[in-house]
């Protein structure tokens, strides 16, 4: 079978087998337009040879486009651009894997590499001689693909894309270069209430899978070191997914492909707990019982401390709290004023409710406003070695903020208030028109962490404690298809001391995931077409 459309999709992690949403989301789109779309998952594991029979099997005369989804590609250092620091958090960590592949060469090389390594034009002149088709691009670092960097694409769609592929599909030669405009006052009538992500047979998902879904869009909360595309938005509940509409997705899900694991993208999951009512009632109408990853706002569960047994019983099972720091007056500065004595009681009466049920993250930032190494130490570090600390798992990061040049540079679409506004809460840039190592923030606020670099030598620092500070196997991990992490209820419970043993006789990550995917996923695709 030939397609209309074809889109190559990035997966969201080198090491855990999770699908990027957003391809899918496009592509029911495209099908509810009455045209055919083949969404080709996991780049970073197939091979140019992967691809290039992929098109040759899949493009007729009917395709008209093909794309590709770059949310979570990752592009390397070049002589003239240094985008590692577009990105934050866990980025060196990502560079580095992506370094250590297996040396590729000739059409043995990852496509997911193409990409990253600016190869991407030897891809795209590929499909364009098989056929005339045009070529688009989507995702939140699209934007540094900008006509000047590559004149051989013909479309970038930026931000949430519904109805622009409305308009695109249907009216392609009128469509600019870059298609961008927000998902709410744009010409398409996209329904987000009504809106699901269905899977075909050859998108070829197991059954211990996490995939992600989406049950509000935007947030009501504005913290200052965040760059999501809709925070501060007052109306984000009206962007709430119908639950029968959610209930059919899992329902599908389950019959066609038996997964039971989600992990909730919303930004903020717990943002009300009318919402978290809504969709604890539509869980216990299913006819199996699912599991939910989830971002959870700390504060709210103090607040609404009914949220707490809500989420017990609508099956979440891990989440993540952006705590961020327990320094009151840090924290006052990024919108998150609450006292942290409220915060750490809140933990403690959570996971009297949840036990081992539910497995606790969060991550804390360094190099927050009013911050010292003594007070980080005294009133994070002390909390989380304590024997009864409430949390299983921690993160450490060094705050990120885009540098102006950057912003001068590309069309950054996301931008976070300290990105935006950084001299107002102390930061300033040495060099700002200068694209280079040196780019970092740095800040003067009778702290000892006056500069991103000794912010990332204090993480380096606890970094082995937090490696050590608990490990489990995560949902995420057990969607790799390694037998003892297939029965995720069975090992859910167990103790740190069994997950240890367990983390321990898995073979190679990267190895694993490569021969996984291509038994599970590559070859049958191959052999589908």
């Amino acid at each position: 079978m030939t397609y209309d459309y074809i889109i190559f999709n990035s997966n969201p992690s080198r090491t855990q087998k999770i699908r990027g949403v957003g391809a899918h989301r496009i592509a029911n789109e495209i099908r509810e337009l009455g045209k055919s779309c083949l969404v080709v998952d996991y780049i970073d594991y197939i091979t140019v040879r992967d691809y290039k029979k992929i098109l040759k099997k899949s493009m007729g005369s009917n395709t008209k486009a093909i794309g590709f989804s770059v949310g979570w590609i990752l592009l390397l250092d070049s002589e003239d651009r240094d985008t590692n620091k577009l990105d934050s958090g866990n980025a060196a960590e990502i560079a580095h894997l992506r370094r250590n592949i297996e040396k590729k060469t000739g059409d043995d090389r990852l496509l997911g590499m193409m990409v990253a390594d600016q190869f991407f034009e030897e891809m795209v002149n590929y499909a364009k001689s098989l056929h005339p088709v045009k070529v688009f691009i989507g995702g939140p670092k699209a934007m540094v693909f900008t006509e000047e960097i590559a004149p051989y694409l013909d479309y970038v769609f930026h931000g949430y894309s519904e109805n622009m592929i409305v308009d695109f599909v249907t009216d392609m030669d009128n469509c600019p270069r870059n298609l961008n405009y927000d998902f709410k006052s744009q010409n398409g009538d996209f329904d987000f209430k009504k809106s699901a992500t269905y899977y075909e047979e050859n998108s070829f998902i197991t059954s211990s899978e996490i995939l992600q879904i989406e049950l509000s869009r935007g947030c009501k909360f504005k913290c200052k070191f965040c760059n999501f595309p809709m925070i501060g938005d007052k109306h984000a509940a009206a962007n709430i997914k119908d639950p029968e509409v959610f209930k059919d997705e899992l329902i599908r899900n389950y019959e066609m492909f038996g997964v039971t694991k989600y992990s909730i993208s919303d930004d903020t999951f717990n943002d009300s707990i009318e919402k978290v009512e809504l969709f604890t009632k539509a869980v216990s109408d299913l006819p199996f019982t699912p599991k939910f990853w989830a971002y959870i706002r700390a504060d709210l569960l103090v607040t609404e401390p009914d949220q707490i047994p809500l989420l017990h019983e609508m099956g979440l099972a891990e989440c993540w709290m952006g705590i961020e720091t327990f320094t009151h007056k840090a924290g006052q500065a990024i919108g998150k004023g609450m006292h942290p004595d409220k915060i750490k009681q809140m933990l403690y009466d959570a996971k009297s409710v949840w036990g081992r049920d539910v497995m606790t993250q969060s991550g804390f930032i360094i190099g927050l406003p009013y911050e010292s190494s003594y007070e980080f130490e005294q009133n994070t570090i002390e909390f989380l070695q304590r024997k009864d600390c409430p949390l299983d798992r921690v993160g450490f990061n060094a705050l990120h903020i885009v540098p102006p040049v950057y912003m001068n540079t590309y069309d950054i679409l996301y931008l976070s208030e300290f990105d935006r506004n950084y001299e107002k809460y102390g930061y300033y840039f040495p060099y700002q028109n200068v694209a280079g190592k040196e780019n970092y923030w740095k800040k003067d606020d009778d702290t000892d962490v006056n500069s991103y670099e000794e912010a990332v030598e204090l993480r380096d620092f606890y970094k082995p404690f937090e490696n050590g500070h608990a490990e489990f196997a995560d949902m995420f991990r057990t969607a790799i298809d390694y037998e003892p992490f297939m029965d995720y209820n069975n090992i859910h419970g167990k103790s740190h001391e069994e997950h240890v043993k367990l983390l321990d006789s898995m073979p190679d990550p990267l190895a694993f995931m490569k021969s996984r995917i291509r038994q599970k996923y590559v070859d049958p695709l191959l052999d589908s077409l």
